[in-house]
């Protein structure tokens, strides 16, 4: 890996579908075991945000794996595997929606409903080692609302995290990474961090506010071991003008069908 980076990957839900959110559970398993075979270790994201904030190297083959949303899959399915290699996660919940399933009022029509973690799941996990953050309270793009009610989804979300984990929620990810000013400037108020959906490595200059990540759909178990070299940034970097060309046409927070 390139000396001074991080990369933070990011899963959704384990199922075996044909859809952009969802990896197989082999495949994650393929994830995970390529990633142990290369000496990669795992870190809750909180020891990232710690070095970012004090100016300290950031730790040499870690990367840190995340869980967007919070599907019952990542408690049946990713953790213990997880566990079995001895690695750990970070999840982000979107807290109104724990103990139901996917359907909230923004959801593409084509991705596929599936249930999502219970509280005492997430109790269980948390006091296993398993790192939670904040995901909002009902997953929206937050740049489309009032600041006081995106405000409110940021904080309640946080303050349910807290009360059923009894942790501090230090990070936050950007529901569709949609994030302007006013919404970075919210998570600086209340959290060390937060993560987007920007594609790239974290680097000691990285904004902990706006943390790029590698989404897992791109990675197969040679780039997951590949991820010290140079031809893994060139591929990072024609992943990148997809996006951006994407983008062009399609706002990632909009109910649309991903291209890529």
């Amino acid at each position: 890996m390139r000396a001074g980076c991080v990369p933070i990957i990011t899963y959704h839900g384990l199922d075996d579908l044909a859809s952009p959110l969802f990896v197989s559970p082999a495949v994650f398993e393929s994830h995970l075991s390529a990633l142990a075979q290369s000496g990669r270790v795992t870190i809750p994201l909180a020891v990232v945000l710690d070095k970012l904030r004090h100016g300290e190297p950031l730790p040499d083959n870690a990367v840190v794996i995340t869980f967007d949303d919070g599907y019952e899959s990542v408690c049946l399915e990713a953790w213990p595997r997880l566990c079995d290699h001895g690695f750990t996660a970070t999840v982000f919940l979107i807290t109104d929606y724990c103990g139901r399933d996917n359907r909230w009022p923004d959801q593409p029509a084509w991705v596929p409903t599936r249930p999502l973690l219970t509280w005492d799941q997430v109790e269980t996990m948390s006091a296993k080692g398993c790192e939670f953050g904040a995901h909002t309270r009902t997953h929206p793009s937050l740049v489309c609302l009032p600041l006081t009610q995106a405000e409110d989804e940021i904080t309640a979300s946080q303050q349910a995290v807290h009360e059923h984990t009894g942790e501090p929620v230090r990070a936050f990810a950007y529901p569709y990474g949609a994030v302007n000013a006013e919404v970075h400037g919210i998570a600086r108020r209340h959290f060390d961090g937060a993560a987007g959906t920007r594609l790239g490595l974290i680097q000691p200059n990285s904004d902990p506010y706006d943390l790029a990540r590698i989404d897992a759909c791109y990675l197969t178990p040679g780039l997951a071991r590949s991820m010290n070299r140079p031809s893994f940034h060139l591929y990072l970097n024609f992943r990148r003008v997809l996006r951006i060309l994407r983008r062009l046409f399609v706002a990632d927070w909009q109910p649309a069908r991903p291209v890529e």
